[in-house]
């Protein structure tokens, strides 16, 4: 009852018939192509499943007294203007701090005077544990304020959403129902504190109870670089990593004490990892002391350094254990430089092999 006091509903605004029509891929994403036409009775004029062109609306919630909001970037994008109603019916007009679209992230503003808001804690996602009962808030199909409840079914969940950063965005996978309109909303945990940002869901194939929320840790960072400058700058090593990971196979040949680590395929020629010595071959146990577990583990470590950080990689080659140290580059400059792009094949859902990982 709390917690709803705080969430927002977001309308977005755009202009009729617009060409790039900044929702359309997640409208895609959720309901088909809009070129489809559903089945009609003979003699029927085919119905749309969606008109592209009209206003379209999501959820928010407010994470302080005086006006910021918290939302996913594909809920604002391109707005011509942006209402938001409070659980009293109360509208304002918001601004757009800031959007990392990387992640799908917006931070909003609204100026509601002297008005002291109602406004959500937020929670930490590490500490997460699969099976744990989380609460999703939210406005789906503009039904203000609906609760459902389930577990966590999967931490840190890569998912090839549109517009996103597949390697940086890492999701909550949750049982709790999310429909469209809930983007944007707060996963919370028992305690009322917001663990995760609802953002999407899997459909078609069956797919019942699979859906994904932003991990609030994540969006923390984000949002605490927007508020300071407007944008989200994160770090990058240059480094493309073997898909298969440390495998029994690879702990075997290079005899390591667990499966630990990060085997790399690629040293990017003239990148920070090239630059402090690191080989293909080479298997990454540790930054700054703390292990790696994976793939996944080394990605969100490294984008959580700023650009222009000094990392100490605790690497093993040979057999022996080595201690290197690299500067790292912005990862935004990097990806669209000459330092190479992310040599990624993306489905909506799944990942085509082979795929090497670009860090």
């Amino acid at each position: 009852e709390a917690a709803s006091q705080a969430v927002v509903n977001v309308t977005n605004k755009r202009k009729q018939g617009s060409e790039a029509d900044p929702l359309s891929g997640w409208m895609e994403w959720w309901f088909g192509d809009p070129e489809d036409e559903d089945e009609s009775e003979e003699g029927e004029e085919p119905r749309r499943r969606f008109n592209p062109g009209r206003s379209t609306s999501g959820s928010g919630f407010l994470i302080s007294d005086d006006g910021y909001i918290l939302s996913n970037n594909h809920v604002v994008a391109d707005a011509d203007k942006l209402t938001i109603r409070l659980d009293d019916g109360s509208l304002y007009d918001a601004e757009v701090v800031g959007t990392d679209p990387a992640i799908d992230l917006a931070v909003l503003k609204i100026d509601a005077g002297d008005r002291q808001l109602p406004y959500l804690d937020l929670g930490g996602s590490a500490g997460l544990r699969v099976g744990e009962w989380v609460i999703a808030i939210g406005n789906p199909q503009e039904f203000d304020r609906t609760v459902t409840v389930g577990v966590v079914s999967g931490l840190d969940r890569r998912v090839a959403l549109p517009n996103t950063d597949f390697l940086v965005a890492a999701f909550i996978q949750t049982d709790a129902a999310i429909n469209f309109g809930n983007s944007g909303g707060p996963l919370l945990n028992m305690n009322g504190e917001v663990v995760g940002i609802n953002t999407a869901i899997s459909r078609g194939d069956g797919s019942e109870g699979i859906g994904f929320a932003l991990q609030i840790d994540q969006a923390r960072s984000a949002m605490e670089q927007l508020m300071a400058r407007g944008e989200v700058h994160r770090g990058f090593l240059g480094v493309t990593m073997n898909p298969r990971g440390v495998d029994s196979e690879v702990q075997e040949y290079y005899d390591l004490p667990d499966r630990y680590g990060v085997l790399l395929d690629v040293v990017t020629p003239g990148g920070p990892a090239d630059l402090a010595g690191l080989k293909k071959g080479d298997i990454i146990r540790s930054v700054d002391g703390k292990p790696i577990r994976n793939n996944n583990g080394l990605v969100g470590l490294i984008a959580s350094r700023m650009p222009g950080e000094t990392v100490e990689l605790e690497i093993i080659r040979n057999g022996k254990t080595m201690i290197k140290e690299a500067r790292l580059v912005d990862r935004g400059d990097a990806l669209t430089s000459r330092m190479g792009r992310p040599p990624l094949e993306l489905s909506l859902i799944h990942i085509s092999e082979p795929t090497r990982l670009l860090v």
